[in-house]
This record gives structure tokens, C-alpha cells and sequence, in this order.
């Protein structure tokens, strides 16, 4: 009885052994996959700043490699994201090509890659103020509403890299999704993109400060009449003519744009001596707080015409 008790177990075992074989031979076996769209990125690229210089990154480059190894682990890499390297350590300026490195987990090897080498440019590294924009992005569901944000901790940031990378950069810019806001005033932590006039991403220009603080909320917009104000014109000339907006949009919260039926807005003629277009100033210092020009990226203009006094 013992006896075949022992044999009954070493039959167990064996099986155990020869399923566990199997799973791991058959079930889970050696396999190819090709990935697309591995990103490449410059490692080292501290070294070369140490020389003065920067490589130029004018897009996301990407490759394309063929991996091999157990079914499980090629998924799971594939899954997780490949990546890919060019050391620039020891680049000097101008056109370089070094060898691209695929960063593989292990028990994954390469069976191919469509190219092996990357060519790109090496410049003089420079550093340049650019203005900080703050965007929104999301629809508010009601014209009424305007979003709105307060001070930055920074007005101008400096950006860092390639001389004709730096150059393209208008501005850095971040973004607030209007979904998350709300009438009362929050705090953002906004994260910065180097960027073009047209808003696209300028790559390998690097924000000295990764993000900042922005206070933001919706408010409440309205039209109000402007009135106008001329000063400091000269003895010399009376005014014939004022063309200039009737209505002006202002935002606030809605206590504060209660009382509000005007807003006052000054003309500097000092400089006048015949027609011209000149900028109207926004008055808002006698209105209560929380009140504030709506379109501030654009000039209020009035065409003033002058004749000479009588």
C-alpha cells in the first residue's frame, strides 16, 4: 500500500514536471515582434553642454526594431514602451552620426532595426528670455462665463539649447483645462513648452523652470459703455473728431460687475498734430476689485482728428 502510495507521487511529480515544461516551451514560446515608433532621445547631452554646445532636435525621431525572446517578455516590453539612445557625449559642432542604442529589458534581444545610425546637427549652446503664456483649453458651457487667469510667479522664463532651436521659441507656454475651474479662484500648477508663433512644441529647448503657480477662475463677462477721456492736448488744436468703440467687454465676478454701467477709458494726445490712431487707456483703478479688462492681448483704438484752434 505505502509502495504504491511513493509511486503515485513520483507519477505526480514527473506530470508536474512535464506540464511545467510544457507551459514554458509551448504555451510561452520564443517569438519575433516588430515595434514602430520607438522614440529617440540624446543621452549625455550635460557633457556636451559642458563644451558650450547643444544637439538640434528638430522633431521627434523615431525608429522601428525587431525584438526577440519568450512570448510573455516580448508583450510585455512591446506593452511597456521601448526606447531608444544616440550618445552625444564627445560630438563636436556641426553634422555629426553615432550609433543608435536600444534600451531592451532583459532576457529581450534585437533582431533588427531600421536604421543604425542617426545623423543630426551639433550648434553653439545659448540661452534667451522668452515671455510666459498661459492658455485654455476645454469649452466653459456658457458665453457668459471667461476664463481668466491672475499673475504668474514668472512673466519671462529663460529657455536653453540649440542657437537655431532657440531661435524659433516665441514664447513658453502652458495649459488650464477649463473643466476643472470654477467661479472661485484656484491655484494651478501649470508645466512649460517651449513654442513657435503657431503654438507648435519646439523640441530640445529646455524652460529653466519646469512649471509655475497660476491662480485661476471663471468670471462673469459683460459689455459696458466706454467713456472717453482726452488729455493733454495742446492749446493749438481743438478736436473735430473722435472715432471710437461705443462699448468695451470687461469680466469680474458677479458682485463686482453689479454696479458697473461705465468704464472710463483716457486718450493721450500730447503727441497729436494731425488725424491719427491712437491707443485708449483702460481706467478700472475706481471700479471695485476683481473687475478687469476682458481682451487685454488687444488695443483699444480711437481715430482722432484735430483742427487748429480758433
Amino acid at each position: 500500500m505505502l509502495n504504491n502510495k511513493i509511486v503515485l507521487r513520483i507519477i505526480s511529480l514527473v506530470i508536474a514536471v512535464l506540464l511545467w515544461v510544457y507551459v514554458m516551451g509551448e504555451v510561452n514560446p520564443e517569438t519575433k515582434l516588430k515595434v514602430n515608433d520607438i522614440q529617440v532621445s540624446f543621452a549625455n547631452t550635460e557633457l556636451l553642454a559642458d563644451d558650450g554646445l547643444a544637439a538640434v532636435e528638430e522633431d521627434t525621431v523615431t525608429v522601428s526594431a525587431t525584438i526577440k525572446g519568450k512570448r510573455s517578455q516580448v508583450n510585455e516590453a512591446a506593452e511597456n514602451g521601448i526606447t531608444a539612445t544616440v550618445d552625444v557625449n564627445g560630438c563636436e559642432k556641426g553634422k555629426n552620426e553615432k550609433e543608435l542604442s536600444i534600451n531592451l529589458p532583459s532576457g529581450i534581444a534585437l533582431e533588427g532595426i531600421s536604421q543604425e545610425t542617426l545623423e543630426f546637427e551639433v550648434e553653439d549652446l545659448v540661452s534667451e528670455e522668452r515671455p510666459v503664456e498661459v492658455n485654455f483649453i476645454g469649452d466653459v458651457g456658457s458665453g457668459k462665463l471667461v476664463p481668466w487667469s491672475g499673475d504668474y510667479d514668472y512673466l519671462y522664463v529663460m529657455v536653453s539649447g540649440a542657437e537655431s532651436s532657440v531661435k524659433k521659441a516665441e514664447a513658453v507656454s502652458g495649459t488650464i483645462p477649463t473643466n476643472k475651474m470654477h467661479k472661485s479662484a484656484q491655484d494651478f500648477y501649470v508645466e512649460l513648452t517651449p513654442v513657435d508663433k503657431k503654438g507648435n512644441v519646439i523640441y530640445g529647448v529646455k524652460p529653466q523652470v519646469k512649471g509655475i503657480n497660476v491662480t485661476a477662475q471663471l468670471l462673469t463677462a459683460a459689455k459696458v459703455e466706454l467713456d472717453l477721456i482726452d488729455e493733454n492736448l495742446s492749446s493749438e488744436f481743438e478736436i473735430q473728431k473722435i472715432s471710437a468703440p461705443k462699448t468695451i467687454r470687461i469680466i469680474g465676478t458677479t458682485d463686482s460687475l453689479k454696479s458697473v454701467e461705465t468704464v472710463k477709458g483716457i486718450i493721450d494726445l500730447s503727441s497729436i498734430t494731425a488725424a491719427g490712431k491712437y491707443e485708449i487707456s483702460i481706467d478700472l483703478e475706481e471700479l471695485s476689485s476683481g473687475v478687469y479688462e476682458m481682451d487685454t492681448q488687444k488695443d483699444v483704438t480711437a481715430v482722432v482728428w484735430v483742427v487748429a484752434a480758433q
